[in-house]
């Protein structure tokens, strides 16, 4: 049950605020949001092969796909919303079953499963939670009318469909995982998902699940403690947060988006855009 083993982290983080009620809701998941979920992709610069060749070369790069992903957002944000659930159901199934991305045939099909897995994880809570889901819809598109003959039943219908296609997904574990622990684990994540609000649940996800399982894969790849691989990424860390509340108060200043999770879900889409894609290249270079 080796999966599930590195569950424990998400299971006493979700299980801890389940206990909680109200805002305090919010405490756990933010801490680890702060601590390991902005954290994970802060030492990119050092995992990225392309790197080794112009430091400033990867910088540069990594910055026009930040900055793109920006100006998407704020010229067409339903398309950028699109463009981050399809980047995040990839870079999720990818870090879920990183031993499922080889360069074999085979391994096509595992790479599909494998993003329907991602597309799980990314979709499933918003789509449960569809009634908490709309307002931040509205609050990040400006509108979200074209959704509101969704009801909360046909959302949920949809959620249970996503799980059905994470099970198949579970299979891109095969043969390095056992599928009952892969399928057990996704069980294991829709129930805290259905059981905890919209942004804990995710967060919740998001940092004690994926992040602390990319920064498990880097520290083992590259042999650093995980002392050390804080200390790498604590600039980073560090400007990461000021970039997110120096875009709250820009959005403010101009009347646009002036929301906390508007600004913060363009950061992480735009971080999620270069940071998919080093760690992609990464993954490449421990198989």
């Amino acid at each position: 049950m080796k999966l599930l083993k590195s569950r424990i982290p998400f299971i006493f983080a979700s299980a801890a605020t389940l206990g909680m009620s109200g805002n305090s809701q919010y405490v756990i998941p933010l801490i680890g949001l702060a601590t390991v979920g902005i954290t994970h992709g802060s030492v990119d610069y050092e995992l990225d092969p392309s790197s080794k060749d112009s430091r400033l070369l990867f910088f540069s790069v990594y910055l026009i796909g930040m900055l793109s992903y920006g100006v998407l957002w704020i010229a067409n944000p339903r398309v950028a919303i699109i463009v981050f659930i399809i980047y995040s159901a990839s870079h999720f199934g990818e870090c879920q079953w990183k031993q499922s991305y080889r360069n074999t045939p085979r391994d096509n099909l595992q790479r599909s499963m494998a993003w329907l897995w991602g597309l799980f994880a990314a979709g499933f809570s918003p789509l449960y939670h569809w009634e908490e889901t709309l307002p931040i819809l509205n609050l990040m598109m400006g509108s979200a009318t074209r959704f509101l003959w969704w009801t909360p039943a046909t959302a949920q219908l949809l959620s249970f469909a996503l799980l059905g296609m994470a099970l198949v997904g579970s299979l891109a574990s095969k043969p390095q995982e056992d599928w009952l622990d892969a399928f057990t684990s996704s069980i294991l994540l829709a129930w805290f998902l259905i059981k905890l609000p919209l942004l804990p649940g995710f967060l919740c996800f998001f940092s004690f699940w994926h992040s602390w399982d990319s920064i498990s894969h880097q520290i083992q790849a590259k042999n650093w403690s995980l002392l050390e691989y804080y200390r790498k990424g604590f600039l980073l860390t560090v400007v990461s947060w000021i970039g997110i509340f120096s875009l709250i108060f820009i959005l403010n200043y101009f009347g646009k988006l002036a929301n906390f999770w508007s600004a913060l879900f363009m950061t992480l889409g735009a971080l999620t855009i270069s940071h998919s894609q080093a760690i992609k290249r990464f993954y490449g270079t421990i198989k």
